[in-house]
């Protein structure tokens, strides 16, 4: 652990076999998998990625072997790439990386990822490193949460009901006969 906080991958974890090399082992890398937690690093002078077998299974990506950066934008939904870019640009300036972008899996269906680094140059290496984690339930809850505040919001116009099934004069159990 760094004084801030933070958790220190050594140089040679990240780079022991290049940017593919970012697998992690023992305990860590078991508590990175029991919750389904990816771990990235993108190695912004070659534009390349390194990521970790549950990162490759969220986004969809090759499970061996360099990975790109326009592999990488081509697994994001179109509608995410410039958001997803302006994530890296800001990274830079700030040192705080922050995405949520949708990506396609093998059998078509949408999932939501959330994507959280640090701007990390070290020893003349410019790179972001990060987690990425699945938010698809949570985006799940929050359309169909969405959904039913526009349903009550709707229910509680006041031309919602109309005024005269409630001013009836001829209801029994009420006791208001006309």
């Amino acid at each position: 652990m760094c004084g801030d906080g933070s958790t220190e991958l050594a140089e040679a974890e990240l780079d022991r076999d290049g940017p593919d090399a970012l697998q992690p082992e023992g305990l860590l890398g078991e508590a990175l998998a029991a919750g389904n937690v990816g771990i990235w690093s993108w190695h912004l002078p070659t534009d390349t990625f390194g990521a970790d077998t549950v990162a490759r299974q969220l986004w969809s990506l090759p499970e061996r072997g360099k990975i790109s950066a326009d592999e990488v934008l081509s697994a994001l939904h179109p509608g995410d790439i410039a958001a997803f870019r302006a994530a890296a640009v800001t990274a830079r300036a700030t040192g705080e990386f922050h995405a949520v972008f949708r990506v396609r899996d093998a059998d078509g269906a949408v999932r939501w990822l959330r994507a959280r680094g640090r701007h990390a140059p070290k020893a003349g290496e410019d790179r972001i490193v990060g987690v990425t984690v699945d938010i698809t339930e949570r985006k799940s809850v929050e359309a169909d949460l969405t959904k039913t505040e526009a349903r009550l919001q709707r229910a509680q116009l006041p031309d919602a009901f109309s005024t005269t099934s409630w001013a009836r004069t001829d209801c029994p159990l009420h006791g208001c006969h006309a």
